[in-house]
């Protein structure tokens, strides 16, 4: 049996980044496509994309106190379900 490789447990691709850098980098690409949808429809998108956000990170602040645990600002993927949400 020549040439048979040792594969272990996923993640078989592994990189240096953390989940926070991860995270701000999909931000700035969604910041970027809110851009240009208020750009293209006008503040009734801005308000969209506003209104979502919000209450993603009150959805959030509201769970995290039933929890007992505190809400962390670096914790941003309340943003990015908000931003991904209004821009759907």
């Amino acid at each position: 049996m020549i040439g048979l490789k040792l594969v272990g447990h996923a993640p078989h691709v592994r990189s240096k980044n953390s989940t926070i850098v991860s995270q701000m980098e999909i931000l700035v690409a969604l910041l970027v496509l809110a851009g240009f949808g208020v750009y293209v429809f006008g503040m009734d998108a801005l308000f969209v994309l506003v209104a979502s956000t919000l209450s993603a990170l009150i959805t959030e602040i509201v769970f995290n106190l039933f929890r007992y645990r505190k809400f962390m600002l670096n914790e941003i993927s309340s943003l990015v379900v908000g931003l991904t949400l209004g821009l759907a």
